[in-house]
């Protein structure tokens, strides 16, 4: 197995009661199948920051959870997961933290926004990502 200079993040998945959490190896080199140029970016779904919904408001692909990560020229911080937006489903929905160029979904779409932990559901399964190297 060959690991170069990737790093492991513990993800949480929203699980009624039983909340599980994963080591995920996260590397420059696991790359997607239909784009070998592109890292795989495991997707998610985004929850209404504002409300107690479980309906997503947006899809997107999981990016990072480091605090020191920039979103729009601002770090993300804690208790945050910086989300590729990839398709949006309420357009008026209140981005988590707002800009001078973005502050609803609508004008997001295509680009990173930072979002609550807490209101992340994980699509895919983290835990079978395969690292280089590895069949």
């Amino acid at each position: 197995m060959v690991i170069s200079s990737g790093r492991v993040e513990l993800i949480s998945r929203r699980l009624p009661s039983s909340s599980q959490a994963c080591a995920v190896e996260l590397n420059p080199c696991t790359k997607s199948f239909l784009a070998p140029h592109v890292p795989i970016a495991p997707k998610c779904k985004l929850l209404n920051w504002l409300t107690t919904d479980e309906e997503p408001v947006a899809e997107g692909r999981w990016q990072t959870r480091d605090p020191k990560a920039l979103v729009n020229g601002l770090p993300l911080g804690p208790n945050a997961i910086k989300v590729f937006v990839d398709v949006v489903l309420d357009p008026d929905t209140f981005i988590w933290r707002p800009t001078e160029e973005l502050s609803i979904l609508q004008h997001s779409l295509k680009t990173f926004v930072a979002w609550p932990v807490g209101r992340v559901v994980m699509v895919d399964d983290f835990c079978n990502i395969p690292v280089c190297g590895e069949a």
